[in-house]
């Protein structure tokens, strides 16, 4: 299981390791932090010349299925599993 690094006394996960909980690329999570989907971006933050997700960022962000109709949304629960 892939614990957040705590930083500045926040909880935060890198751009790969919130790629591996999410099974998406690192490519498409810092998509997502930069550009965002069609509901809003990640909130992320820059140490050390990486970007940081926010860990609550896993069970709050609205993950959107792709294509321009749908309308479909879905979360993530803190283990990493699609929440039901």
């Amino acid at each position: 299981m892939i614990k957040p690094t705590n930083i500045a006394g926040k909880e935060y996960y890198s751009i790969s390791e919130f790629a591996k909980l999410t099974n998406r690329t690192w490519q498409s999570v810092y998509r997502l932090a930069i550009k965002g989907n069609r509901m809003r971006k990640l909130i992320h933050k820059q140490f050390f010349g990486k970007l940081f997700i926010l860990a609550d960022e896993l069970v709050e962000f609205p993950f959107t299925v792709s294509g321009r109709n749908n309308k479909e949304i879905f979360h993530y629960d803190k283990n990493g599993k699609v929440a039901g």
